[in-house]
């Protein structure tokens, strides 16, 4: 779909595949796009791991992103600030905020 590209989290599903391609290990690619970017921004202490006092979205997939990285790309709920959501309704929310 035209929306793809702008999805919230797309753009770290391609870079954590993109990744691996280039060599890393699933579980390495997905530290660099959580812990490690958390820590290039100097946010670790906010974000990037589930530890309590930290602020956390989650992402239930459809898969084991371990042994498949594509399987981040198979979402199947979305948790924001406690709220559940599907696929379907968070880009449904971008529809039409996008020229």
């Amino acid at each position: 779909p035209v929306f793809a590209d702008v999805l919230p989290g797309y753009g770290m599903q391609r870079e954590a595949e993109h990744l691996v391609l280039a060599g890393l290990g699933a579980l390495e690619a997905i530290r660099a796009c959580t812990l490690s970017a958390a820590e290039a921004l100097d946010l670790e202490d906010e974000l990037g791991s589930l530890v309590p006092g930290k602020f956390a979205d989650l992402i239930v997939l459809d898969g084991d992103p371990v042994a498949d990285i594509k399987a981040l790309g198979r979402t199947a709920i979305v948790y924001q600030a406690g709220a559940r959501f599907t696929p379907g309704e968070l880009r449904d929310s971008v529809v039409g905020t996008i020229e």
